[in-house]
């Protein structure tokens, strides 16, 4: 692998890991607002992202 192809793996995973950092973060203030029960498993589910990722 080139340096080039690293470079662009590296980029693309922080792009992913942002977006569903933000996800999680909008699921916090969602469940916040509708009042639910804040567990690891509503914010994942509501997230749309893995347990793991939590």
């Amino acid at each position: 692998m080139t340096s080039n192809s690293t470079e662009h793996l590296i980029a693309a995973r922080r792009g992913d890991s942002n977006r569903r950092r933000q996800r999680v973060l909008d699921a916090l203030s969602r469940l916040r607002t509708d009042g639910a029960e804040i567990t690891i498993s509503a914010v994942a589910r509501t997230a749309r992202v893995d347990r793991s990722f939590l």
